[in-house]
């Protein structure tokens, strides 16, 4: 059987138990861990999730344009969302109201402007300087913005809550 000298775990978005099954299979072999502890100041998170009407259905359009004028209304919004036509409605409105921002999505992922995102988010940003940034689960991929306080809110509308933190 063939084993490893060494295994070095060096993304960030490693769960805990994947790191802890990892170390397992090291048997008596020496496992040093070393966590991440900044917390760093983070923004507020809002979490949006429709009302539900009478009958149970969620009111999905209502809830989409009272969220939107809030949203307009943030200083700088980072917005999360898992749906594509949300996120290109809002961003229209961004663009429109706000002025020029990110529109970060599985549609524009391949993008020259959104490779240089994913590649580096802090330089991006400190050199386009986007008045909001709207993103799907493709932000997950392991984008970091850690520019204190550059965004002002975070909003967060039915996305799984592990894209939260990659705001700062």
């Amino acid at each position: 059987s063939k084993s490893a000298d060494l295994i070095v775990l060096t993304d960030g978005n490693q769960a805990d138990w994947v790191v802890s099954y990892i170390a397992a299979l090291a048997g008596n072999k020496a496992v040093l861990k070393i966590e991440n502890q900044f917390q760093g100041d983070t923004p507020p998170v809002i979490f949006l999730e429709p009302p539900v009407n009478e009958s149970g259905k969620k009111q999905n359009h209502e809830f989409f344009e009272g969220y939107a004028n809030q949203i307009l209304l943030s200083g700088r919004p980072a917005v999360a969302t898992d749906s594509i036509q949300q996120a290109e409605a809002l961003a229209k409105r961004l663009e429109e109201e706000v002025g020029p921002g990110v529109l970060l999505t599985a549609k524009t992922v391949t993008e020259p402007w959104a490779k240089e995102l994913l590649k580096d988010p802090d330089a991006y940003i400190k050199s386009n300087q986007p008045a909001w940034l709207v993103y799907s689960p493709t932000l997950k991929s392991g984008a970091d913005i850690s520019i204190p306080n550059y965004f002002s809110d975070r909003h967060i509308k039915r996305l799984n809550s592990s894209n939260v933190n990659r705001t700062r």
